[in-house]
């Protein structure tokens, strides 16, 4: 199993099998990036100040539901997962967004 952000929020919101955890928690343990990710998000996440983010920023900046949507549901090419991961990792509200999608949908599914 990669460690990705999509697999890190599925670790965190505690949505995987035992045996992708297991691996998961062992390149967690490894990765310095990995465990300040999750603390950011965590941090975030906490931040009930935290606004929506802008549809009319920078082209490189926006993410739309629906693109956010898919990635969340794996259904878009590995370009455009890196793409939105690549905007979440450099916008705390993207990344704000997307894990608070994320948290609902595993607990609502």
């Amino acid at each position: 199993m990669r460690l990705t952000l999509r697999t890190l929020l599925a670790f965190m919101d505690d949505i995987l099998d035992p045996v992708e955890r297991d691996q998961l928690t062992k390149k967690i343990t490894e990765s310095d990036y990995a465990k300040g990710l999750m603390e950011r998000v965590s941090r975030l996440m906490r931040n009930s100040h935290m606004s929506a983010p802008s549809s009319s920023g920078p082209s490189n900046q926006k993410l739309d539901a629906n693109h956010v949507a898919c990635y969340l549901d794996n259904t878009l090419t590995a370009e455009q997962v890196s793409s939105v991961e690549k905007v979440c990792l450099e916008s705390d509200l993207h990344l704000a967004e997307t894990a608070a999608c994320h948290q609902i949908l595993a607990q609502v599914l």
